[in-house]
């Protein structure tokens, strides 16, 4: 299999890294813990790292990129998996559309001037791609998740599926707009919240 990366991340062999185990290891074994034949939100899929761990574990994957150029990687590193579906469009605490840098590394960021995007509530996404259950949220949306938390928490609480929340250092942390939900700290930048 050949897999496509940015340049940016071929310096480091970072699918030699996810191959190996040494990228995100915690990730990996939440959605393995998690994912038991149900559905897979990927909230930031990047260029398909988590899709391809989730993607045997799950009848359903939701892969959601915002930047155009990790889109196009992503789709071409998950084409030969039959369940997966691909969304186009950032999360943000609203509908409509909003701008986003396009570097297809990992670090693409929304609100942050570069190119327009549509952009949808998760509430809205769910909706419209007809999730109505899920056995694990992924988010890694470097930075955007405080935004979507303080919007969509009333509506995730209610959806009752557990969240793997990425927290960036730039972002402030969402901590507070989580009331009453379990936090397991699986590294300094990673939380797996339940409600």
């Amino acid at each position: 299999m050949t897999l496509l990366v940015d340049k940016t991340n071929a310096d480091w062999g970072f699918w030699d890294r996810w191959a190996d185990g040494r990228w995100e290891p915690e990730t990996k074994e939440v959605i393995e813990r998690f994912c038991n034949g149900g559905t897979f939100v990927d909230v930031g899929a990047w260029i398909g790292p988590t899709v391809l761990w989730a993607a045997p574990h799950a009848s359903r994957v939701v892969a959601i990129e915002a930047d155009p150029t990790a889109f196009e990687m992503l789709t071409a590193n998950t084409a030969d998996l039959p369940n997966v579906e691909y969304v186009a469009c950032a999360v943000a605490g609203f509908d409509g559309s909003t701008t986003i840098t396009t570097k297809g590394d990992s670090m693409s960021r929304i609100g942050a001037g570069g190119v327009a995007v549509d952009c949808l509530t998760i509430e809205s996404l769910f909706a419209k791609h007809g999730i109505e259950s899920a056995d694990l949220i992924k988010m890694d949306i470097e930075g955007a998740e405080r935004e979507v938390i303080a919007q969509a928490e009333p509506f995730l609480k209610a959806f009752g599926a557990p969240i793997l929340l990425s927290i960036h250092a730039w972002a402030p942390w969402p901590r507070d707009l989580l009331p009453g939900w379990d936090r397991e700290v699986l590294e300094p930048h990673e939380w797996l919240v339940t409600p």
